[in-house]
């Protein structure tokens, strides 16, 4: 059954709603892991353990004097959507529309260290690190032994899932709580910028509830089998943004009639900032001469991203005059070179960013990322691996066949390597023109105009 098809029966079928601390929907939060759990095995992609506690620790001061000004916009997002553009980190979602707003406040999460300030293109930035901890030492006090569970424990029976639901619930409400008293103390801002909302369920409420416009900004896919934008039950509006600027337009599909989670007419297609401006300005800085194709590849944390690994060894060793270049995301390197023994033509490529990568290929490869959106966008055709048919749920009705071509065999990736033709960029980004919208700048200027009058 798709993850769809399981999201709208439990939601038809289940009073979702009867969970509750206070006047909180607590199954908003506890469906995240367990959504994530039946799509890839597991709860989250993030690892908390000692180190990440530590490199929170030490975040707590940064830029800790400009949470005592005041902000029209405040900016919640992560340091890892930053890209390098000339000398300065830019955040490639959130940098240009903070660039139009006159008073902006960034709270940056990261697992990793923070970058210096004096590197960032953001000039008033913090640290979520106070919000972090705050949340942690809250929940400590949450007696979530109290809540009635039964109904997550008949759904889990149903679907075979053995989740505690206490790190959700904690979750849920220290967000709300710690959200609540950050607005008690400082001016409340008339926006606020998010990517991706649905794990800020907590966040977005308390805002809403002091008629702070929440505005999400598309991070990845969505589609009809992303569990973090369907909804089938009628929630309060309060944990949702007023607005989505997605991609494109084939978004707006997503949330017709049955899904709740924003009505079609709040759904606007910008675009992207860095997909325009890194088409425009692109240099090459890897040589992949020596070479008959090559291919980039963007790899996902998760038990498919292994196996898609797997399936390259195999391909890469029988196309010896082809080269591999393999992106990784948080999993480092040292992981995979430990479990495998890789080919010469498969390069892990650490120095470029994705996007620099995709465009020092003739084609990408990858399983689902989201970068299967991003590449045609770039001029770069897709190959993606249907492993588990996951390239299929998630692109079939997305992606077009001119653009994109999908592979479950070693010998179906051999056999279209004979046929391989690399077409000119301008002619893959005018084919997939529906998908991402161009002029990003123009774009969100017209979207903040309407937003001001």
């Amino acid at each position: 059954m798709k993850i769809s098809e399981i999201i709208n029966s439990i939601e038809c079928n289940y009073d979702t709603k009867k969970v509750k601390h206070h006047d909180l929907t607590l199954w908003l939060e506890f469906r995240n892991r367990f959504f994530h759990n039946l799509s890839i095995g597991k709860e989250s992609n993030l690892i908390i353990n000692s180190s990440l506690y530590l490199i929170v620790i030490k975040s707590l001061f940064y830029g800790f004097f400009n949470w005592f000004k005041s902000y029209d916009c405040w900016v919640l997002s992560a340091s890892n959507y930053r890209v390098k553009i000339g000398d300065k980190y830019f955040d490639k979602y959130f940098d240009y529309p903070a660039s139009k707003i006159k008073n902006t406040l960034f709270i940056e999460l990261s697992v990793n260290p923070h970058f210096k300030r004096s590197k960032l293109f953001s000039k008033n930035i913090v640290s979520r690190a106070p919000l972090v901890i705050f949340e942690k030492l809250y929940s400590l006090f949450i007696l979530s032994k109290k809540i009635d569970y039964s109904l997550y424990e008949d759904i889990q029976a149903e679907y075979n899932t053995s989740i505690n639901p206490n790190y959700s619930v904690k979750k849920m409400i220290s967000q709300y709580k710690s959200m609540r008293i950050l607005l008690f103390f400082k001016k409340t801002p008339k926006y606020v910028f998010i990517a991706p909302s649905f794990m800020s369920f907590g966040y977005v409420k308390a805002l809403k509830e002091k008629n702070v416009l929440v505005i999400e900004v598309q991070h990845g896919v969505i589609n009809k089998e992303h569990f973090g934008y369907n909804y089938y039950e009628d929630y309060n509006k309060n944990y949702f943004p007023d607005y989505l600027l997605s991609f494109g337009e084939r978004e707006i599909e997503v949330f017709d009639e049955s899904n709740t989670y924003i009505a079609q007419g709040d759904v606007i297609p910008v675009g992207s900032y860095y997909i325009d401006y890194i088409s425009k300005s692109f240099k090459n800085e890897f040589d992949t001469s020596g070479y008959r194709l090559t291919f980039s590849v963007s790899m996902q944390d998760c038990g498919i991203g292994l196996k898609l690994l797997q399936f390259l060894i195999k391909v890469a060793s029988e196309n010896l005059d082809c080269l591999f270049m393999l992106k990784p995301r948080r999993t480092p390197i040292s992981k995979y070179t430990a479990l495998y023994d890789i080919p010469k033509n498969i390069f892990f490529i650490d120095e470029l960013d994705v996007y620099k990568t995709i465009l020092h290929s003739d084609f990408h490869i990858t399983a689902y990322s989201s970068c299967a959106l991003e590449a045609p966008a770039m001029g770069v055709k897709n190959i993606l691996i249907n492993l588990e048919n996951k390239s299929k749920e998630y692109y079939s009705n997305v992606l077009d066949n001119r653009t994109t071509d999908y592979i479950s065999s070693e010998f179906e990736f051999n056999e279209l390597l004979k046929t391989l033709e690399v077409l000119p960029r301008e002619t893959v980004r005018s084919l997939h023109k529906d998908v991402f919208k161009s002029n990003y700048q123009a774009n969100i200027d017209s979207f903040l105009d309407k937003i001001n009058n």
